[in-house]
Formats: structure tokens, C-alpha cells, sequence
């Protein structure tokens, strides 16, 4: 029988992967949306680099956008090994029955909120990988995404449309929730 000095030292063990993990998951979300903010500035400037020539150089806006780029790839490593984990513990929660006092489930069905979220990682990893495409084929002149090559270019603009829709969609959802939360903070006595 183990004695309780080694189960002490096992659960101190435990603790502290667990606070490395909410750590890193912490650091991930946070370097998800300073690489975010970080693209959209640099993407910008990149795609108005005619009239910014004279003042900054298009290869050092190249260069912190692939920056921001692998901060964001990072980032999206950590947002993915987050939801291989919820995949892999999901059928293993036992959902909780409903209590008189109206406690919800851990069982939650899918939302609205999780649809546009997912949505918005996906066109992000999309932009993502043909970002990296266009990386490849201009700094080292080869194809990172070889089926249908010729697609991926042209795609990374398109996809930036349908990013911000998704942005503009989702500031409005979360919008409303923060607004909510605000207002009863300062309605609280």
C-alpha cells in the first residue's frame, strides 16, 4: 500500500502538468489574438504596399506577417490539441441530471455560438495554410499545398472576406453577452 507522502507527491505532480496545461492553453489564446491583430494590420499594409513603399519596406511587412503567422500556427496547435482532448474525454462524461434549482448538464448539445466558432477556426486554419502557401512559393519558389496549386493564391484573398464576415458575426454575438455582463455589474449594488 503506497504510502500518503507518495500519493502527495503524485497529486503535486498532477497539479502542476494541470497548471502547465492551463499555462500553455493561457498562452495560446493570447498569442492567437495579438498574431491575429498582428496579420490583419501587416495583411493590410501588405495589400496596400504601392502607396506605403516609401515608408516601410514591403519585406520587413513580409517578414512580421510570416512572424505573426507562426505565432498564430502556435497558437492554432494548442487550440487543436484542446479539441483532440475534448474529443477524447467527451464520451467518457457521465452527463449530470438536471437539479431542482435549474443546473444545466455537463452534456451540452451543440449552439449557435460553437457553430460560428468552429467556423471561424476553420477559415482561419484555411487562411492560415494558404498563407503558408504563399510563403513557400515566395520565399522558396516551391508548392507547400500540391493539389491544385494553382487555387491557393487567389484563395487567401477570398477567404479574407469571409473572415471578417465571420469576425464581424462573432464581435456581434460575443458583443451582446459582454454588454449583458456589464450592464449587471453596474446594476449590482
Amino acid at each position: 500500500m503506497p504510502s500518503t507522502k507518495l500519493i502527495d507527491l503524485a497529486g503535486a505532480v498532477l497539479g502542476f502538468f494541470r497548471g502547465l496545461g492551463r499555462f500553455y492553453l493561457g498562452l495560446c489564446v493570447l498569442g492567437a489574438k495579438i498574431g491575429l491583430g498582428v496579420l490583419v494590420l501587416t495583411g493590410e499594409m501588405l495589400a496596400m504596399q504601392a502607396s506605403l513603399q516609401p515608408w516601410i519596406p514591403v519585406q520587413l511587412l513580409r517578414q512580421t506577417h510570416a512572424l505573426a503567422g507562426l505565432i498564430l500556427v502556435l497558437s492554432l496547435c494548442g487550440q487543436l490539441l484542446r479539441f483532440a482532448s475534448w474529443i477524447w474525454f467527451w464520451p467518457r462524461k457521465k452527463p449530470v441530471p438536471h437539479s431542482v434549482d435549474g443546473a444545466t448538464s455537463e452534456h451540452r448539445g451543440f449552439s449557435i455560438r460553437g457553430m460560428l466558432d468552429a467556423a471561424f477556426w476553420l477559415v482561419t486554419l484555411l487562411m492560415v495554410l494558404t498563407g503558408v502557401e504563399r510563403f513557400a512559393r515566395l520565399e522558396y519558389d516551391s508548392a507547400f499545398l500540391p493539389l491544385l496549386p494553382a487555387v491557393w493564391w487567389p484563395l487567401h484573398s477570398t477567404l479574407r472576406l469571409f473572415w471578417y464576415a465571420l469576425f464581424l458575426l462573432f464581435f456581434v454575438n460575443y458583443g451582446k453577452i459582454w454588454t449583458k455582463r456589464a450592464l449587471n455589474y453596474l446594476r449590482s449594488p
